[in-house]
Parts: C-alpha cells; sequence; structure tokens
C-alpha cells in the first residue's frame, strides 16, 4: 500500500523583475562578478548546489542560466518536500532546506506526481509518497505541511488509518474540488470527501469495489470537473490486455457517497494505422484539462470542451471534446491527435496545460528526461483539431527551463498538475523530480511569468550566449 501526502503551500513568494534590460548591462561582467561567488551561495546562484547536484542534476552552466531567469523575475525554482530526514549531514544546509526535508522513515524515498487545488487563496498539493518509483509499501498514511509567512514548515499529522487490501496497481493519489466547494481526494485507499475546506474528512475505502481492478490497471494522473456535467472524473489510457481487446474508460466520483463508477466506455477512439503514427496499445496515463467559461471568459465559446492529452512511445497525443448543450456522459466522443511535441521516456509525464490570458494561447510544460520545455497554441487550432502537412497537431516550442546533461538518469521531471494566480501574472507548476532510479525523488515548484514572450525571448538569448562560451 502506498503513502501519501497533502500540503499546503502558503507561500509569500511573489515573482518580481529586477527592472533590467539586456542593454542596462555588460554580461560578461555579470559572469564574472558570479566567477568570484562559491557555487553554495543560495542568494546567487539558480538554486542551492545541493538540489542542482542531488535532484536537479544540472551542472554550472545551467546553474547561471537559473541565477539571471530568476533574478530578471522570469521564473525559478523552490523546493516543497524532499525525502532527506535521515540526513545526517543536514545540519550544513541552510534553513529553508531543512525546513523542507521530509520523513522518510522506512525508506520512503519517492515523493511525487503531486496534483493541487486552490483553498483559501492558497494552493493545496495532494503527493504520492513510496519506497520508490515503482516499489510501494505496506501502509498508507498523510500528513499536513503548512508554510507560514517565515517559509517554516509546521508538521501536523493530517490523517492516518490502518492497511487494507489495494484497489488498483497504479492508482495516482489525486484532490479535485466541484464548484460547491467540496475537496474529493482519490487514492488506492479508497476516497477521502471533505466538505468544509479539509477540516473533516470522511474515508471512503471500498470506493472502487464496483470496479474490476483488473481491467483498468492505469489510472489518471489527474482528476477534473465538468461543470456542466456536475461530476469528479477521471480515466484510464489504452491498455492492452491478453486476449488483445484494448480498453479505456472514465469514471466518477459520486461527491455524495465516495463511490467510483464508470461513466464511459472506449473513451479514446480506436486509431488506425496510417492516419497517425501510432499502434494502439498502450498509451500512457491521460491528463484532463476542462474549458470552464466562468474563470476563462476568452473561452466562452468552448465552455464545457474537454482537452485530454496521454504519452505514447515519446509521441503526445491530444484529445478533444467538443460540448454541445444538453450533451450527456453517453455523448462524448474525443477526436484524437497526434501533436509535434516530443514526449516522454516514461508513460508518467503528462503536460500540464493551461489557458495563458496574457498570451491568450493555450500552453503546456512537458517533459523529457533530460528536458523541461513550454510549448504553445493558438486556440482556434488546439479546439478545431487542426493539422500540418503531416497530420500532427502543430505546437510551438517557446523555450527549454530546464536542461539535464544529455544521457543524465534522473527521475521526473514530471510536471503533473499547476495553478494560475492572474493577480500575480503567474503559473505556479508543481514537479516531481531527483536522481538516479531509484534514488530519492522530492517535489519542487516552478513559478514563471505569464508573460511568455519576454520569458521566451531573454532565456533563448542568454541560454544560447552560455553555451557559445569557452569555458
Amino acid at each position: 500500500m502506498k503513502k501519501y501526502v497533502i500540503f499546503a503551500v502558503v507561500s509569500a513568494f511573489i515573482l518580481s523583475s529586477c527592472g533590467k534590460s539586456d542593454t542596462d548591462f555588460d554580461i560578461d561582467d555579470e559572469f564574472r562578478q558570479i566567477e568570484q561567488i562559491p557555487g553554495d551561495n543560495t542568494d546567487t546562484v539558480g538554486i542551492h548546489k545541493f538540489l542542482g547536484d542531488k535532484y536537479f542534476m544540472i551542472k554550472a552552466r545551467e546553474q547561471r542560466l537559473l541565477y539571471y531567469v530568476k533574478e530578471k523575475g522570469l521564473y525559478s525554482f523552490q523546493a516543497i518536500a524532499l525525502p532527506e530526514s535521515d540526513n545526517s549531514s543536514k545540519d550544513i544546509y541552510p534553513q529553508e532546506i531543512q525546513d523542507v526535508m521530509f520523513d522518510c522513515s522506512n525508506k520512503n524515498y519517492f515523493l511525487g506526481f503531486p496534483t493541487s487545488v486552490v483553498i483559501d487563496g492558497k494552493p493545496f498539493i495532494v503527493a504520492e509518497r513510496r519506497e520508490s518509483e515503482v516499489l510501494a509499501n505496506e501502509y498508507s498514511d498523510g500528513v499536513f505541511l503548512n508554510v507560514d509567512q517565515n517559509s517554516k514548515w509546521n508538521f501536523t499529522e493530517f490523517f492516518k488509518y490502518a492497511p487494507f487490501g489495494n484497489s488498483f496497481m497504479e492508482t495516482r493519489p489525486m484532490i479535485g474540488r466541484t464548484d460547491d466547494g467540496k475537496l474529493v481526494v482519490k487514492a488506492n485507499i479508497g476516497v477521502l470527501l471533505s466538505s468544509d475546506n479539509g477540516k473533516n474528512w470522511t474515508h471512503i475505502p471500498k470506493a472502487f469495489d464496483a470496479l474490476n481492478p483488473k481491467d483498468y490497471t492505469v489510472l489518471s494522473a489527474n482528476m477534473a470537473y465538468h461543470h456542466k456535467f456536475g461530476a469528479i472524473f477521471f480515466g484510464t489510457g489504452h491498455r492492452k490486455m491478453k486476449n488483445d481487446i484494448v480498453e479505456s474508460a472514465l469514471f466518477k466520483i459520486d461527491t455524495e457517497t465516495g463511490e467510483a463508477s464508470e461513466i464511459l466506455r472506449d473513451w479514446i477512439p480506436a486509431i488506425k494505422r496510417g492516419e497517425v503514427e501510432t499502434e494502439i496499445a498502450e498509451p500512457g496515463i491521460p491528463v484532463f484539462h476542462v474549458i470552464d467559461a466562468s474563470k476563462d471568459p476568452d473561452l466562452a465559446a468552448y465552455d464545457g470542451y474537454i482537452i485530454a492529452f496521454s504519452v505514447f512511445k515519446e509521441k503526445i497525443y491530444q484529445y478533444v471534446y467538443a460540448y454541445k448543450p444538453g450533451d450527456t456522459w453517453d455523448d462524448v466522443t474525443f477526436t484524437v491527435t497526434q501533436t509535434t511535441i516530443t514526449g516522454s521516456l516514461s508513460r508518467h509525464a503528462p503536460p500540464g496545460l493551461i489557458y495563458n490570458p496574457v498570451s491568450k494561447r493555450f500552453e503546456l510544460i512537458q517533459s523529457i528526461p533530460y528536458e523541461l520545455s513550454l510549448h504553445s497554441i493558438s486556440v482556434s487550432d488546439l479546439m478545431n483539431n487542426s493539422m500540418n502537412e503531416y497530420g500532427r497537431s502543430q505546437w510551438k516550442k517557446e523555450v527549454s527551463l530546464l536542461q539535464r546533461e544529455i544521457g543524465v538518469r534522473g527521475q521526473g521531471m514530471y510536471p503533473v498538475s499547476s495553478l494560475v494566480d492572474k493577480q500575480k501574472g503567474v503559473q505556479r507548476v508543481f514537479i516531481s523530480m531527483g536522481d538516479e532510479y531509484p534514488g530519492r525523488c522530492g517535489i519542487f515548484e516552478l513559478i514563471r511569468t505569464l508573460n511568455t514572450s519576454e520569458l521566451a525571448d531573454y532565456t533563448n538569448k542568454k541560454r544560447n550566449f552560455i553555451i557559445n562560451q569557452p569555458w
């Protein structure tokens, strides 16, 4: 049985530009100044050297880039939870790192796949805690973490219960929220419901008893709320069964009883060879995004649409359902299109999709084992499944946000969920990454400006400059 962790992240961190332009300083002089500063000084590098070496697995060049974009107020990373409570050297690290060294007793070195909601204006994260990316412990518990105004972690027990039978082999923990404020947490241990912003929870351990776990071994990495259908839902990707039957399904969770039920079979349409470059079997875990015009008025024409993505053999596929008034779940059909985005070697790396109110485009952050990158597409091209001459949905790669050395076999970088703060003009992306399997994997937050054009232009120029230096 797996362990689950619920975090409340109340960060006072706000991105602000330092007010400089590229013409305001001598870039070579900047580098000379940084050369004189110790590499483990957290005030003068993009991230602390301990994190860069052990979790990000990046070199000095990438540290320099992260320093510049952080100073410019474009994007930065911070640690949320690190499985390091047994680190005998932890006292040598700065307090902000010690404060996020999380309990890893029983060798629970994997913290990952964080999903998020906003409660009272504060981001809450539900993440997975277990022995490794593929191995699970025999019991489950969870803790509540709070960050106060001094950015210090306070640890309080959130929920704890005895172990019981496994429901699904690979059921990622996830959190969802309905329009009337109910919170729903789904995990291997069943379903948890709360009607008072998490102060009290009802545990339904047998929520999945009506489903056959042998039919659906891989469930999606997020839950979505469909305001038109009034349902919290999640799904499975294709999987090839022993009898060669390809299955996919959508499920909903009753927010009164907590029970899960199947609402749609074969939500992923069959893909004929020759239409797109793929075989049918086993696309990776899907991720869903529902268009809600009350939250994004620019998208009023697409209210109720569902956008889904999955990864298969290093390719990303998009699925679009065009909602029509009066539709029921029986009317839900998806159009599938292969995108121009390169996927991950892992099928557990779904992209985090948002509508950016600044760029007026859809944007997603996607990972491969050695790169975290930002991509975009126009609203009309995505919603209408427009294709290029090769029959693919044409996404634009805006910028590479983080690069490991090619050949580095680190875990993650999985951008499972994100929140858009329109007032502050930032996107907060929750990512899990760590050192080479079966090493330790932690949870981090990427905070980036919604001014994508400025972010991409500055970062691309800085990266090219650094790459072309002789040192």
